[in-house]
């Protein structure tokens, strides 16, 4: 059996990373059977679908691209940057911890309630 040429290119274009990501080696992620080819640069992230799914909702798909990006890179994707279609998500990278976005938010909070030296509205009358 002759395959045209065409199907084969198309097919080996599906699961080949943006130009952008060519010098970066693929890790291979299995996140519930998926097999998902992750490529990163210093601050962004590919994922790639490498196998057939049938029956997978748009946003199971996003799911299961966002959990292979966490669990071979650490970050997320940035929000706002994420681009997707059903076998290909990328964005920019967001390395941050959660907890220590909350903490230093907390921390920013609790300094800008204490008053400061300059701040003459809680010091009484002067001496």
């Amino acid at each position: 059996m002759r395959i045209p040429l065409a199907a084969v290119l198309l097919l080996t274009a599906c699961q080949t990373q943006s130009l952008r990501f060519s010098a970066a080696e693929p890790r291979i992620a299995t996140v519930e059977g998926w097999r998902i080819a992750v490529y990163e640069t210093e601050d962004e992230v590919q994922a790639i679908r490498l196998n057939f799914v049938s029956g997978a909702s748009r946003a199971e798909m996003m799911a299961f691209g966002q959990r292979a990006i966490r669990q071979v890179t650490g970050c997320r994707i940035r929000a706002r940057t994420a681009a997707f279609n059903p076998s290909v998500m990328s964005g920019r990278k967001d390395c941050s911890d959660p907890r220590e976005i909350a903490m230093e938010s907390q921390r920013r909070h609790a300094e800008s309630a204490k008053p400061s030296r300059t701040d003459t509205r809680n010091q009484g009358p002067p001496p």
